[in-house]
């Protein structure tokens, strides 16, 4: 057979497929973007170093450590005048074997006479009006980490009755440089 005479035009070419828009490139760029940004924020805010953690100072480790031995502390004084410091050792014996205390040291009338004499060796005055007998027998207490001498203060009031018990905590964050004259309790004397 033969051919026919006129041959079919040739078919037009398709039409271009329409453009896709490439989502997952504007995704990736988005996402690669936006992290730039954080770790550029992170550099910047880290490399502050008003913001990062340092370590303290030897003045800023000695005053830490005086606080906390401070609200740690409670005073026992006994100022009975005839039999202070047997009542006072018998106190200390006794709290020595509370677990609550890591420190339980015992002073005598004569005891606490000398180391107010060291104290206060630049003020002959002061030491011309002072006698032995006008200091109190003292236990001074020093409880464990984690407790304050006001948590156990109560009990030892109640237990010792014949003694004052005293805590420093209030004086703790106000060195005696910061307190107006005289805003501390002086040792007992009567």
């Amino acid at each position: 057979m033969t051919e026919p005479a006129f041959s079919e035009p040739p078919s037009p070419p398709p039409p271009p497929a329409p453009k896709r828009q490439p989502w997952l490139l504007y995704v990736i760029v988005l996402v690669a973007v936006a992290g730039a940004g954080v770790a550029v924020g992170a550099l910047i805010w880290g490399g502050d170093s008003r913001n990062q953690a340092t370590e303290p100072t030897p003045e800023e480790v000695r005053v830490q450590a005086a606080r906390d031995l401070c609200v740690r502390s409670v005073n026992m004084y006994f100022n009975d005048r005839s039999g202070a410091d047997e009542k006072m050792r018998q106190a200390a014996d006794h709290l020595r074997g509370d677990p609550r205390f890591e420190k339980v040291e015992a002073l005598t009338k004569r005891e606490n006479y000398e180391k107010f004499k060291r104290i206060y060796a630049n003020q002959p005055e002061l030491l011309d009006l002072t006698r032995p007998e006008s200091l109190p027998a003292t236990v001074n207490l020093v409880v464990r980490d984690g407790s304050t001498g006001e948590e156990v203060a109560g009990a030892l009031r109640r237990k010792f009755a014949q003694a004052e018990v005293q805590t420093l905590q209030p004086y703790c964050d106000n060195p005696p440089g910061d307190n107006p004259p005289g805003s501390l309790r002086p040792i007992p004397t009567s």
